[in-house]
C-alpha cells in the first residue's frame, strides 16, 4: 500500500527525489532534482506540498501514516 502509494507521488512529480518525515508527520527535508542556475516557481513547491499532504491525509485514513514516521523515501537508492 505505502509502496504504490509513494511511487504515485514520484511519479507526479518527476522534481521530487526524496522526503523525509518527522516524528509528528511534518516535513523534515525535501529533495528536489537540482538545476543549476535555475530557481524552482512556486508552482514547483505548492504541487509538492499538496501531493504529500495528499499522501499524508490518505495514509492517515488507511491506518498507515505509522509507516511515515521519522523516515525518509527515495526515488532510488543510492
Amino acid at each position: 500500500m505505502i509502496e504504490s502509494r509513494l511511487r504515485q507521488a514520484f511519479a507526479r512529480l518527476p522534481l521530487l527525489l526524496a522526503v523525509t518525515f518527522d516524528q509528528d508527520l511534518s516535513l523534515a527535508d525535501v529533495e528536489m532534482q537540482p538545476c543549476p542556475g535555475c530557481d524552482w516557481s512556486d508552482e514547483v513547491y505548492i504541487d509538492v506540498d499538496a501531493e504529500i499532504s495528499a499522501l499524508i491525509a490518505e495514509l492517515k485514513r488507511e491506518g498507515a501514516s505509522e509507516l511515515l514516521r521519522g523516515r525518509t523515501f527515495a526515488r532510488t537508492l543510492q
